[in-house]
């Protein structure tokens, strides 16, 4: 999945970040120089405001001085390990939660936030979001066959109607096989 942030905004922003001192343990700031010193990685960036299950994260906590990096099986908590696991693949993409005080209310994190495909309320919001499409794919194909249907008993269209009658069975048999999975 392609970042919708452009490169030169992620790095605009991290400049920002280390320029007005909003983070400002010294492990902190130094992965993030690395990070805006290095297209490839950059490119890969997403600040995400939970980066809750993605399979590459990592969690910056200035309050509690605190770096939290996690590839899979693979967890590092001290900022060298992470430094060395984000330059030996930087071409992975990198979901990066941000925590500080007050951050959410500034302008600047907000424009830079994207979503994280990996969240479960995500998920489950998008799962949503598709059950609603279906069902309103089904309704107007329904309503279409409807018309359709009396159409064809209108016109005394045997061959029509079967056909359309045959539609309409594997129309409502594939949304039930569907809607139970």
């Amino acid at each position: 999945m392609a970042s919708v942030i452009e490169r030169e905004e992620k790095r605009k922003f991290i400049e920002w970040l280390l320029a007005y001192n909003i983070l400002q343990d010294r492990r902190i700031t130094w992965l993030l120089q690395y990070m805006a010193a290095h297209n490839t990685l950059l490119e890969e960036v997403r600040f995400v405001p939970d980066a809750r299950e993605a399979p590459r994260l990592l969690r910056l906590n200035d309050a509690e001085c605190h770096v939290y990096f996690q590839e899979g099986l693979t967890v590092a908590h001290d900022a060298e390990a992470c430094y060395h696991r984000l330059q030996a693949r930087p071409e992975f993409p990198l979901y990066i939660e941000l925590q500080a005080a007050d951050l959410f209310e500034l302008e600047a994190y907000q424009t830079i936030l994207e979503g994280n495909p990996y969240h479960p309320e995500r998920r489950y919001l998008q799962q949503g979001a598709e059950a609603v499409a279906a069902w309103s794919l089904y309704e107007k194909e329904v309503k279409r066959l409807k018309t359709a249907i009396d159409e064809a008993l209108d016109a005394g269209d045997q061959s029509r109607f079967e056909r359309l009658s045959s539609e309409w069975q594997a129309l409502n048999k594939n949304f039930n096989k569907e809607w139970k999975s």
